[in-house]
C-alpha cells in the first residue's frame, strides 16, 4: 500500500503560543444595519421580565456603590450548626480532590504563593495582596475563581495547618470586611459569594477553623449570605440563579440565626421555580453544555443533601432532578468516561456527573432527548442534533447545529474545539464559530450569529431528530435553517452506523444559488495523518487506524485549528476540509470504516430526497432520505 504524502500534527502544543495562521474566526457584517439587526434579533428573544431586572440590577449597583456591603448584616448571632446530610457533601468534594492527581501539586504551589486556574499562573504575595496591580490585570475570570476561595479544599485535603489555611479567610475577611460597594468589587460580586459560601462551609466541616476565629467567620458568612439575598441573579437566571439558591440554602442550613430559615425558603421558591425549565424532561440542562450540565448537577446534590432531615421533600425533589441528570451524563460521555466539548465546555471544571452503579456502555444506537449515540464496543459516535441553547439566556452556546463528536478503541478521534477563555478576542470567536465544529459551513458564515462574549443575533433552529433501524443501519437524522439569509432553506445531516462495519455521515443543503459549501471533521492533536488519495486519508492514534473518505464533488485538504480541552489551553491540530463550489442542492459526505474501503456510496440529489448508493456500506441497495422531514426509506 503506497501513501502519497504523511502529515503530523504541529509541535506546539502548549497553551497561549501561536500556533495555526490560517485559522481566522469568522464575523459578521459591521455595517449600521446589520449592527441594527443583529441588537434586534438578540433584544426579541429577552424576556420582559428579564430586560426589566437587569434595568433593576444596573440602577441598584449605580446608587448602591457608596453603601456598606453590611448594612443587611442579620441582627441575631451567629452559630454554625452541621445538619445530617451535610458530611456526604463534603466527603464528595474531597474524594474528587483525592482522585485528582494535580490536587497536591496545586496545594505546594499554593503555599509557594503561585496560582492556577484557566490554564494561567500567577504569583502573588503571601498573604495575598487583592488591591495588587498583578492581580487585578488578570482576566476577571482568572480573579472570580481566586474569590471562589474553592482552592482552600486542595489545602485542607493535602493537610494544611488549620491555622494556615484559615489566615486566607481572615485576611479576605480584612480585606473587604466593612467597605462599600464599589470598593468590594468582585469579592462580592453575587455569583463569587454564592461559591465561596458553600466552600467556606465545606472546608469548616472538613478541617475547623481555630476557635478564636469561628464566631467572626460565621458572622461573615451571615452577612454574605444576607447580602446575597438582595442581589440575587433573576436578570440573569439559568445556572447563576441555580448556584445563589445553592448558597442559601447551605447558609440556611447552618446558620442558625434569624434570617436561617428565610434563607431555607427563598432558596428552595428560586429551586421549585426552577427545575422544570433548567433540567429538560431528558436530563439535561437547558444551556445545553456539559460543563454547566455537571455543575449544576453538583450544585443540586448539595441542596440534595443539605436539606434532607430540614426539608426532606424539597431534598426528595433535587434528588429526583439529580437522578436524571445522572441518567443523561451516563449517556453522552465518551468512552473515555469524560464529557463531551459541546458549547462551552472544558474539562476538570466540575466533577463528572456518573449514575450510582459503575459505568457501562451498552453496544447499539439509543437516543436520550435531541442526542443520539452508536456504541460499538469502545467506538462511539455522539450527534447532537438539538437546539445550541435556551433562547433568552444563549451566553454559552456555540453555532455548532448537528455537529458530533466520535472515538475509536476508548480514544478520541473526531472533537469539538472546546473553550478556551471568556475574554472578548480571536480564541473566543473561533471556539464559538461554526469553523470550529463538526458540521457544514456556508460561505464562511456562522449558522447562528455569535458574537461578543456571550451574545447571539440570528440563530439557526434545529427540526425535530429522526431515527431508526433500516437493515442493520441504524441512523438518526435532523435538518436546521441556521442559513436562510443566505438564501439556503435548510441543512441536513443523516449519519448511518453499521455494528463493526462503517459509518457514514451525508450532509445536505437546500434553497436558492449558488454557495461555497465546507465540510470540517477536527481531529485530535494525537492523531497522525496519512493520505492515500484525492479523497481518502488514514488517520492513526497510538496504533488504533480508521478511514477517512470523503464523499461527494469537492476538494479534500487539511488544514490547522485549536483543540481547547481546558481552559486557557489550545493545541494545534488537524481540520480535515472538504470542499465545493455548488449550485444548490448539493451534498457532501464523510465515510469512516475500520479498513480502507474498496468503494464507498454514492449520493445523488433530486428536489425532494437525496439518495445514497450503499454499495459496500450495507446491501446492495438505495436509501432515500427526505429532505423535508430528514426520515429514511428504503
Amino acid at each position: 500500500m503506497s501513501s502519497v504524502d504523511v502529515l503530523i500534527p504541529p509541535a506546539d502544543q502548549s497553551a497561549g503560543r501561536c500556533g495555526p495562521g490560517a485559522v481566522t474566526p469568522r464575523t459578521q457584517s459591521a455595517s449600521p444595519l446589520a449592527q441594527g439587526l443583529r441588537l434586534l434579533h438578540t433584544a426579541r428573544h429577552f424576556r420582559a421580565r428579564q430586560i426589566g431586572r437587569r434595568v433593576t440590577a444596573v440602577v441598584r449597583r449605580r446608587l448602591c456603590r457608596g453603601r456598606l456591603v453590611e448594612r443587611f448584616a442579620p441582627s441575631a448571632p451567629s452559630q454554625i450548626t452541621f445538619p445530617e446530610g451535610f458530611e456526604s457533601i463534603v466527603r464528595r468534594k474531597s474524594a474528587h480532590r483525592d482522585h485528582d492527581s494535580r490536587a497536591g501539586e496545586r496545594a505546594a504551589a499554593i503555599r509557594d504563593g503561585l496560582w492556577t486556574f484557566l490554564g494561567q499562573s500567577i504569583r502573588l504575595d503571601t498573604p495575598l495582596d487583592w488591591k495588587s496591580a498583578r492581580l487585578l490585570a488578570a482576566p476577571r475570570l482568572w480573579q472570580f475563581h481566586l474569590h471562589y476561595h474553592e482552592w482552600l479544599f486542595d489545602l485542607a485535603v493535602d493537610a494544611e495547618p488549620s491555622e494556615q489555611l484559615w489566615a486566607h479567610v481572615r485576611h479576605w475577611m480584612d480585606t473587604f470586611s466593612g467597605c462599600t460597594e464599589q470598593q468590594a468589587g468582585d469579592a462580592w460580586h453575587p455569583y463569587c459569594i454564592s461559591r465561596r459560601i458553600p466552600a467556606w462551609l465545606g472546608v469548616w466541616k472538613l478541617r475547623p477553623p481555630p476557635a478564636e476565629l469561628q464566631a467572626e467567620i460565621a458572622r461573615s458568612i451571615a452577612v454574605q449570605t444576607a447580602y446575597l439575598e438582595r442581589r440575587l441573579e433573576t436578570d440573569l437566571g439559568g445556572n447563576h440563579l441555580l448556584e445563589n439558591a445553592r448558597s442559601l440554602i447551605v447558609a440556611g442550613a447552618t446558620l442558625r440565626n434569624s434570617a436561617g430559615d428565610r434563607w431555607l425558603d427563598i432558596g428552595a421558591q428560586i429551586v421549585d421555580g426552577e427545575l422544570q425549565e433548567q433540567v429538560l424532561p431528558h436530563g439535561e440542562h437547558f444551556e445545553r453544555s456539559p460543563m454547566y450540565h455537571s455543575q449544576m448537577t453538583v450544585a443540586l446534590e448539595d441542596m440534595r443533601d443539605a436539606t434532607q432531615a430540614l426539608r426532606p421533600e424539597f431534598s426528595a425533589r433535587c434528588g429526583n432532578a439529580v437522578g436524571r441528570m445522572h441518567a443523561f451524563a451516563g449517556a453522552i460521555l465518551q468512552p473515555d468516561g469524560k464529557i463531551p466539548l459541546l458549547g462551552d465546555s472544558a474539562f476538570d471544571e466540575a466533577p463528572t456527573p456518573r449514575p450510582p452503579l459503575p459505568l457501562q456502555f451498552a453496544d447499539g444506537a439509543r437516543r436520550i432527548g435531541d442526542y443520539w449515540t452508536f456504541r460499538s464496543g469502545s467506538d462511539c459516535l455522539l450527534y447532537d442534533a438539538g437546539p445550541v441553547g435556551p433562547d433568552h439566556l444563549p451566553a454559552h452556546a456555540h453555532a455548532d447545529l448537528l455537529t458530533i463528536e466520535a472515538s475509536f478503541a476508548g480514544q478520541r478521534f473526531v472533537v469539538d474545539s472546546g473553550v478556551h477563555d471568556y475574554e472578548d478576542g480571536a480564541m473566543r470567536r473561533y471556539c464559538r464559530s461554526t469553523a470550529a465544529h463538526n458540521v457544514l459551513e456556508i460561505d464562511g458564515r456562522n449558522q447562528c450569529d455569535v458574537y461578543s462574549r456571550f451574545r447571539m443575533g440570528h440563530r439557526g433552529r434545529p427540526a425535530p431528530l429522526h431515527c431508526g433501524v433500516a437493515g442493520g443501519v441504524s441512523w438518526a437524522s435532523s435538518t436546521h435553517n441556521g442559513y436562510r439569509p443566505l438564501g439556503v432553506s435548510g441543512v441536513g445531516r443523516w449519519i448511518g452506523c453499521e455494528a463493526g462495519g462503517a459509518w457514514l455521515i451525508a450532509d445536505w443543503a437546500v434553497g436558492s444559488g449558488s454557495h461555497t459549501l465546507v465540510n470540517r471533521l477536527h481531529l485530535h492533536p494525537e492523531i497522525r495523518v496519512t493520505r492515500h488519495d484525492a479523497k481518502t486519508l488514514q488517520l492513526d492514534r497510538d496504533g488504533i487506524c480508521r478511514w477517512l473518505t470523503a464523499v461527494g464533488n469537492g476538494d479534500l485538504s487539511l488544514s490547522e485549528g485549536w483543540y481547547c480541552p481546558e481552559f486557557g489551553v489550545r493545541i494545534a491540530n488537524r481540520v480535515v476540509e472538504f470542499r465545493t463550489q455548488s449550485a444548490l442542492p448539493a451534498a457532501l459526505g464523510w465515510v469512516l470504516t475500520t479498513g480502507r474501503p474498496t468503494a464507498v456510496p454514492e449520493l445523488i440529489l433530486t428536489d425532494a430526497e437525496l439518495h445514497i448508493g450503499a454499495r459496500n456500506f450495507s446491501a446492495d441497495r438505495i436509501l432515500r432520505i427526505s429532505l423535508r422531514n430528514a426520515e429514511l426509506s428504503d
